[in-house]
């Protein structure tokens, strides 16, 4: 067998030389267009590269084993009972962030999760990081809530889908100590989690905290489509759930979840083909479309409502086959809409593909309603409540750790924040940044990056080790292409951007490199020559 490998390995220039597009040299830092054609093209292409569909309740009942298992052997937590393993980084990059959020009366105080690397906590602003538990249910983690009157009180959302489940999770998780334990809410039944393999957004009602609202669903375990996503209402603290009936409209997979403080009967349901609006609780849906003055044909929707006037609802709009941003308008509480100025090139990556189903977010000012912030490809700020915008970081310049990294997925603001401390956190691709002052920050000016050796949420796809010296390694990651170490974890570097996936090194020849990314691009690098 080792004789046929070694074989085929000798012969892989060649073949990849006879039909696929080779570069005799890595591209250190380049992004790279992650655009698959279509939302479920590359939707798809991470589905297969996790190795398909599972179902969570078989998952969660293997891990509930084992968890039972390592405790009976107090070998339970990541730092007592796995001491012969050792993280090896990479230390100064980090994996996807959907969720964070700050502890409502000590600032310094923040909890992250990564969508396939669980849940983390800093007690210095993100200065250092600790992991809360490699053995949750689940370590796809979507959203953080922390009970603003008794913090010890919180909950988690597991699991994420855009147009297929990229990573099922195990449903709604609760802790009443603060985070250091957690259990599935009582009206989830871990037997049967059919409704719950994604849970995309949770949220507090805004007056009754023993209430919360989630965007939700589950697939056919035999397909990879997700069909309705539902809006559900979670009530006695995760004692009872109802559904509202959204899917039955169906605008596809549902994605977020809003609640007007001002009158909590209003619910904005955010969906991959549109916006619901209820006016009375759930009890009834209508979506929003030209008649109301809405974008015809929206793809994915996500909304902000001015915490100073609830009236006040902005929604950013994917707009099919096009590059920009849509930012729709209502003074209405969504009964009517109007057309602001589009954010050119907020949703493309540098190809002219447009990634708005993926990267989508947007944020309003809380002290000061003329500022709002959206997020795609990178950051963009209006000083003028959305007739203007302008970028305000650069994902090419994130390698050299002066701006935050590409596809921006969550933007939240400091506890404290104020007309004086200005404090926000975003999450993206890359990790997690903050900057002191969001109405000021541009560019490669006033960003600080949170990620170290402690976050680990790195989404490898795959990974090498040099057989003739094994403290050289080499990774395939989700957007954070290929890195490298040759000091056995200690410094890596970046050597090809977009979506990395398998890579090796040669087993003749130890300064032969092999890696790949999307779009079936293969690389070889120690030749000196170009292969092909």
């Amino acid at each position: 067998m080792m004789k046929n490998y070694r074989f085929l390995l000798s012969l892989l220039p060649f073949i990849i030389g006879l039909g696929l597009l080779i570069y005799a040299g890595f591209e250190h830092g380049e992004y790279e267009e992650e655009d698959y054609e279509t939302a479920e093209g590359r939707a798809e292409y991470r589905l297969l590269m996790r190795g398909g569909n599972w179902q969570p309740e078989k998952v969660l009942a293997a891990q509930n084993f084992l968890k039972q298992k390592m405790k009976a052997q107090n070998n339970h937590k990541r730092d007592a009972g796995i001491s012969n393993w050792t993280e090896l980084g990479p230390q100064n990059y980090s994996g996807r962030v959907r969720a964070i959020a700050v502890h409502p009366t000590d600032p310094d105080i923040i909890f992250v999760a990564g969508v396939s690397g669980g849940l983390f906590k800093s007690i210095n602003a993100g200065g250092s990081w600790t992991p809360i538990d490699d053995f949750l249910p689940s370590l796809s983690i979507t959203s953080i809530l922390i009970h603003p009157s008794g913090p010890d009180t919180m909950y988690i959302s597991t699991g994420e889908a855009f147009s297929v489940s990229t990573a099922p999770g195990a449903g709604i998780f609760k802790s009443i100590d603060g985070g250091n334990t957690w259990n599935l809410i009582e009206a989830m039944d871990p037997n049967n989690l059919t409704g719950y393999y994604w849970i995309n957004k949770l949220i507090f009602h805004p007056a009754d905290k023993t209430i919360l609202f989630a965007a939700a669903g589950g697939p056919n375990v035999s397909s990879p489509t997700l069909g309705c996503g539902e809006i559900y209402k979670i009530t006695g603290s995760g004692s009872a759930i109802v559904d509202l009936g959204a899917s039955n409209i169906c605008p596809g997979v549902a994605l977020s979840v809003a609640v007007s403080s001002a009158d909590p009967d209003k619910i904005y349901g955010c969906f991959n083909g549109g916006l619901l609006v209820s006016d009375n609780g759930g009890a009834s849906w209508s979506s929003q479309n030209v008649t109301d003055g809405f974008l015809p044909q929206p793809g994915r929707v996500e909304i902000a409502i001015d915490p100073a006037n609830q009236s006040r609802v902005y929604a950013l709009c994917e707009n099919p086959g096009e590059i920009y941003g849509v930012l729709m308008h209502s003074t209405t509480a969504g009964d009517s809409w109007s057309t602001l100025n589009p954010v050119m090139g907020i949703f493309d990556p540098g190809t002219g593909k447009n990634q708005g189903w993926y990267n989508n977010t947007i944020w309003v000012d809380p002290t000061n309603a003329d500022i709002i912030i959206v997020g795609g490809v990178n950051l963009w700020r209006s000083t003028d409540r959305g007739l203007h915008f302008l970028p305000i970081s650069d994902h090419d310049e994130y390698y050299n750790g002066l701006s935050p990294h590409a596809d921006q997925h969550i933007i939240v603001a400091a506890s404290d924040y104020g007309p004086s401390n200005k404090k926000v956190y975003v999450g993206n691709d890359g990790g997690i940044a903050s900057t002191d002052n969001i109405a000021t920050v541009i560019g490669t000016t006033g960003w600080n990056l949170l990620n170290n050796n402690s976050f680990g949420t790195t989404q490898f796809y795959a990974s090498g080790i040099n057989g003739q010296s094994p403290n050289k390694l080499i990774g395939g990651s989700q957007d954070n292409g290929v890195i490298m170490s040759v000091d056995d974890g200690m410094t890596w570097t970046h050597e090809i951007g977009g979506d990395g996936g398998y890579c090796g090194f040669s087993e003749q020849n130890s300064s032969l490199i092999y890696a790949s990314t999307q779009n079936g691009k293969f690389y070889v690098n120690g030749l000196g020559a170009l292969v092909g």
